[in-house]
């Protein structure tokens, strides 16, 4: 039975007409045509449909050139990239921020994670914070750790006991100071 045509034979007025009204306006409609016509090419491929048919016979003529024209272009964007890494790297091996290329896919990596734009000048000023990070911190001097540090014992203890009574007797000794300096700047 698949094999037998489908026939209108056994349908009402009523349904023959619903069936040619739907097929009309799926065929008028510019948005609903083209997939009509498919389906019904796909269900009976000898079916003659001349839009369809040089549509399909114009996308396998079309379709490899399409394909090759993209290549090309990717091609040439990759060729293009490496050529402007290739400069980058011989820019900034020349200004001895790089010396490998190694050490240049390195920075750029580090460039890149930590924020830096990944041009000569961002690379540059990467490879200036990463060797500002790698340098170990210069010591405080023992001056001015002492100071802070060699406290009287006295003091130490008053700071412990009762900190914001010793910060306000602080504050009170700072205040007469400067009273008491006022009347001498003026002479």
């Amino acid at each position: 039975m698949p094999d037998e045509p489908e026939s209108l034979e056994g349908q009402s007025t009523e349904q023959i007409q619903a069936l040619a009204s739907m097929s009309r306006t799926l065929l008028n409609d510019p948005n609903t045509r083209g997939e009509f016509q498919r389906l019904l090419k796909k269900n009976n491929p000898k079916l003659a449909l001349p839009e369809i048919d040089t549509e399909d016979r114009v996308q396998a003529v079309v379709k490899p050139v399409v394909e090759k024209i993209e290549k090309l272009e990717a091609d040439k964007t990759v060729t293009a990239a490496q050529a402007a890494a290739n400069t980058m790297f011989e820019n900034l091996r020349d200004a001895g921020v790089v010396k490998t290329r190694k050490d240049f896919a390195e920075l750029v990596k580090y460039a890149n994670e930590k924020g830096f734009q990944t041009n000569e000048a961002g690379i540059t000023l990467a490879a200036q914070h990463r060797a500002d990070e790698q340098e170990p911190a210069q010591p405080t001097p023992q001056s001015a750790a002492s100071q802070f540090f060699n406290k009287d014992n006295k003091d130490l203890k008053d700071i412990m006991k009762d900190p914001s009574g010793w910060a306000r007797n602080q504050a009170s000794k700072a205040i007469d100071e400067i009273i008491k300096n006022r009347g001498r700047a003026a002479a």
